[in-house]
């Protein structure tokens, strides 16, 4: 893909091995993205994936937070229902909510946490290659007002 059609993008990250303030890189490129999901799964902490240009894609924002080896992904759309300006990604290979999980200070549905690490890069490298998330990858991710049936 020629840099001049390559959607403009924002990378942020924190991990806990590293000290504040999170690492921030304009055009970063596909190794710096899978660098940052990498520290973040065996550090903890987040991974945030902005499209600045162009404005009119769908997703405008990826946030990864990973805590003991396990992660939520969530997109922030330019959706007109505000109701589906944020979307959880839910783990399409967990079909029933066996519990509430806690993770950080919050009790989630189970399959909205998932340790399918391969899934984030495959979710990440699509943002990064498209500027925006296809009807495959949005076939996963839920508002919380239409949650996946118990």
């Amino acid at each position: 893909m020629s840099s001049a059609k390559r959607p403009v993008l924002e990378l942020r990250s924190l991990d806990k091995a590293t000290h504040p303030p999170a690492r921030v890189i304009e055009n970063p490129w596909w190794n710096e993205i899978d660098s940052a999901i990498e520290k973040c799964h065996k550090n903890d902490g987040f991974v945030y994936l902005r499209v600045l240009l162009p404005k009119n894609k769908y997703v405008q924002k990826l946030s990864l937070n990973s805590l003991s080896g396990v992660f939520r992904l969530i997109a922030i759309t330019n959706d007109e229902d505000p109701k589906r300006h944020l979307l959880e990604w839910w783990d399409p290979d967990i079909f029933e909510c066996n519990e509430k999980i806690k993770f950080d200070e919050d009790e989630w549905d189970s399959r909205t946490i998932s340790k399918d690490w391969p899934a984030v890069h495959k979710i990440f490298l699509e943002l990064y290659e498209n500027g925006d998330l296809g009807r495959d990858t949005l076939k996963d991710m839920r508002s919380q007002w239409d949650p996946k049936p118990k």
